[in-house]
Parts: C-alpha cells; structure tokens; sequence
C-alpha cells in the first residue's frame, strides 16, 4: 500500500527536546511561522539546494520561505548538489538563482520581507554552511586562527567585466569555470 510522510514540525521537535544549534533540517519547505521560531530560538539551520527546491515547491512555497527564514534569522545555508539530473552541482549556479528568486512580491506575505542580496548569497554558501556543520570555529572565513581555505576567481573573463563589485560578480556571473586557484588548509589544491 501507500504510506502518507509525516509531516515534519521543527516545532514539534523543539517542544521534544530535538531540536537545538546542531540541527541541520534539509529540504524544509513545509516550515511554518511556529516552525520558524523554533529554529530560530535554538539557532538551527537549513540546508536548501535551490533547483530542487523549487521544483518541489507548491505555489511559490520556497521562495515565500526562503525569504521568511532568511528575515527570520535563521541559519540558511546553500547546498550546490542534490541530485545531478535535477540541478547543477555548482555553488555559483545557487547562489545566482537564490539571488534571482529571493525577491519580495506584493502579492503575498512576504511583501515587507527584505530581499536577498548578493552578500547574504555568498553568506549561506561560505560562513553559513560551515557554521551549520559545526566548523565555524575552524573555517568559513578568512579570520587568524582558522584553515586558510580560498577559492581565487578569475575576474578577466569576458562574461566578468566590468568588474567593480566582487559580490555582484560572483553571485550572478561567476561560473565553475572561473575558478582559478583553489587553497585548503593552507595548500594549494588546484592552480
């Protein structure tokens, strides 16, 4: 026979005791504003893969909770790969599209929700996720003490220029084939 899902309540978890800063909820599209809070109050995260999500969205689902999680505090973080037949494995390609959908409409209730900018895009692809997976005490960002790891964009291309603001041309015109130079912990991985 056909077995319903459960629906999955943050909120509920919360009120249980599972829920707290070490929580990674993947996929979450059903969150509501008592699921929000929860997380928001614990400081758990989500992780979205943004062609996925949308894909899977009922009615603009994801866009709408994108932006409520995002104004709602909470830890977002971008996830490049999902499944290889439904979207790109690329972070440049998440963020491009977070930043094309996380858009405010009038038309419903996020109206008076701030948009996403191209610095929260590079945030839930760099500091939050590493934040969201324990690790941002160690990497994340470039701050003395932790792993230097840099990924070094090539800005000369032709799809690049003019470059005058690096957020901008990462987010939207950026692409895997830009990177140049690829650091971890200190060490060249790629040059």
């Amino acid at each position: 026979g056909i077995t319903r899902a459960r629906t999955i309540s943050a909120a509920k978890l919360h009120e249980e005791g599972f829920l707290n800063n070490r929580t990674l909820l993947v996929h979450f599209l059903l969150a509501n504003s008592k699921d929000r809070a929860a997380m928001a109050e614990v400081g758990a995260s989500l992780s979205a893969t943004i062609k996925s999500e949308m894909r899977g969205q009922k009615d603009g689902g994801f866009r709408r909770n994108l932006l409520h999680m995002l104004n709602d505090g909470i830890n977002v973080c971008l996830s490049g790969v999902d499944a290889n037949v439904t979207s790109a494995s690329s972070m440049f390609d998440a963020m491009s599209t977070a930043w094309v959908v996380g858009v405010p409409r009038s038309t419903d209730d996020t109206a008076e929700l701030k948009a996403v900018e191209y610095s929260t895009c590079l945030q839930m692809s760099i500091v939050n996720g590493a934040k969201a997976l324990g690790l941002g005490d160690v990497t994340g960002s470039l701050t003395p003490g932790k792993r230097a790891d840099l990924i070094l964009v090539r800005a000369n291309d032709l799809n690049m220029v003019p470059f005058h603001d690096a957020n901008s041309a990462i987010v939207k015109s950026a692409r895997v084939a830009h990177v140049d130079t690829v650091m971890i912990d200190g060490r060249i991985r790629k040059r």
